[in-house]
């Protein structure tokens, strides 16, 4: 009796299982009308029927730029902004075509105080979590909206000084599929992110505007 229990407990185990593998593989995968799309789903999605599924639902992309500063204090410091030494983004795509992006980047330039035109130095590291939305096949538009926590360091002859800020982030960009699950990408970010600086002895925005390029892959 007890070997009949587990092999019928066994059979409802991989009938569970392949219900769950099929129900996954047909919310993740769309109508494509592409057979490698909907029968080949162990390889990578070829560029034009390109959709994510439970194995292959996350991008990464990594890309570089510059970002203009709106607040006086930087511009006066800093000329017109500072430099985007790099940003990774990593998105998983939970549905579709919505998920959750985990972004940071690297900011940094030189520059002199103002009055005394000793050189100056600033670094910021801006880490993003966003909901992210996106339309297209090989050709992709994307928009996402987000949180932002700011780290600032700055130095010069007058000392260290370190800013932690909260803000907020819109970003739109473009994402074009060059070679399987290789792409380039194109975006433009806003982030807004005004506190009181202790240096400055006023409020300043350490947030801007972040123009960037770069490339990404699928897996």
């Amino acid at each position: 009796m007890q070997k009949i229990i587990r092999a019928l407990g066994t059979k409802a185990y991989a009938a569970i299982i392949a219900t769950l593998t099929l129900f996954v593989s047909n919310f993740c995968y769309a109508e494509t009308g592409v057979k490698e799309c909907t029968v080949n789903r162990g390889a990578a999605p070829h560029p034009s029927c390109l959709d994510p599924c439970w194995l292959s639902c996350y991008d990464l992309a990594a890309s570089t730029g510059y970002v203009w500063k709106d607040d006086g204090y930087f511009r006066d410091t800093y000329a017109k902004g500072i430099e985007n030494i790099i940003t990774l983004d990593t998105t998983w795509w939970m549905f579709r075509n919505y998920g959750l992006s985990l972004k940071g980047s690297y900011w940094a330039a030189n520059g002199t105080v103002i009055g005394t035109q000793e050189s100056t130095s600033v670094w910021q590291v801006p880490l993003a979590l966003s909901l992210k939305g996106r339309i297209g096949s090989r050709f992709q538009a994307y928009g996402s909206i987000g949180v932002d926590l700011i780290l600032t360091r700055e130095s010069n002859f007058l000392g260290v000084a370190n800013e932690t800020g909260w803000g907020g982030e819109v970003e739109a960009g473009l994402n074009y599929y060059i070679y399987k699950q290789f792409y380039i990408t194109a975006a433009i970010r806003y982030i807004y992110c005004r506190k009181y600086i202790t240096a400055v002895q006023d409020r300043a925005d350490l947030g801007g505007t972040d123009l960037r390029g770069g490339l990404g892959v699928s897996f």
